[in-house]
């Protein structure tokens, strides 16, 4: 409901509709924080075997990417004709669709699985005990401060790429490039759009593809190595960004390919690290806390 309401516009005046944005989206991210931290933290509880956690991550987020390759490729498109053109009504029909149909899935998630690694009967538990207990955990510590730059990286890199198609690279460039490859669905005032949409969609396919490679590289060589590897290969590819000419369009899409190969790789790994966490907290601690080690982070 909270999502439907975040993405309807009512009939308000300018000021009306921006308290009407600020306060719907607030408790949109509320309602949201409350259904993922579980959710995220439920692979820490349904299996405590380390190749079966590597399994259900990289499920997991090959399920995210193909989800997000719709949203950032298709959802204008679907928003524009099911709305007939009127934006508004569009989203508030597309997302009324996904609000419904999340709720489904929400609901299968919880009667179909069962948390397996649980805490002891007799463990008492209590949130000073447990903030206690996170700032002497070494890995956890780790994994937070790993993690927020992660979390910024993506951040400086989503913000960065747009202008980095609208005011550095050639359009022309992108232009001629889009016609050697076949996608030569675009307007003429509108191809550095157009470009970027498959600079993206390109990234999102292969980090699925990097996401599926995952498992089968974490069990043989170990999580942090492969994480490690994956993650430092990556950043190459986003520095190569810096170096590159404004008409080297080609590269510009190699490098997002490769980043995107490299970067999916790690991306299951990192979760499932913080699952293997909440183990070490209960063998360092003999308490169970998988909650909020998630959480935390």
């Amino acid at each position: 409901m909270i999502s439907i309401l975040a993405f309807s516009t009512p009939d308000l005046k300018e000021s009306g509709k921006v308290t009407y944005a600020i306060i719907t989206y607030s408790l949109l991210l509320i309602i949201y924080a409350a259904s993922n931290l579980p959710y995220a933290a439920l692979s820490g509880v349904i299996t405590g075997d380390m190749e079966e956690r590597n399994s259900i991550s990289s499920y997991r987020f090959v399920a995210v990417m193909v989800a997000q390759f719709i949203v950032q490729v298709l959802m204008l498109p679907l928003v524009n004709i099911i709305g007939e053109g009127d934006k508004a009504v569009g989203f508030e029909k597309v997302m009324t669709f996904l609000a419904i149909f999340g709720s489904i899935l929400l609901l299968i998630t919880f009667f179909t699985t069962k948390e397996r690694v649980i805490p002891k009967p007799e463990q008492k538990s209590s949130i000073g005990q447990d903030l206690k207990d996170l700032f002497k955990n070494k890995p956890w510590v780790i994994m937070l401060l790993l993690t927020t730059l992660v979390f910024v990286t993506l951040a400086l890199k989503g913000g960065m790429y747009i202008y980095y198609f609208e005011n550095y690279l050639s359009a022309q460039s992108i232009k001629g490039f889009l016609d050697s490859v076949g996608f030569t669905n675009y307007q003429s005032g509108n191809v550095t759009s157009y470009g970027f949409g498959i600079f993206n969609a390109g990234g999102i396919i292969f980090m699925i593809v990097g996401i599926m490679f995952s498992k089968g590289l974490a069990d043989k060589y170990g999580k942090r190595d492969v994480f490690g590897a994956g993650l430092f290969v990556s950043t190459l590819f986003i520095i190569s960004f810096y170096f590159f000419p404004p008409d080297a369009i080609k590269m510009v899409f190699g490098a997002q390919i490769l980043h995107g190969f490299f970067y999916g790789i790690t991306i299951p790994i990192l979760w499932a690290m913080i699952a293997d966490v909440a183990d070490y907290s209960e063998w360092k601690n003999n308490r169970r806390a998988t909650a909020i080690i998630f959480s935390a982070i």
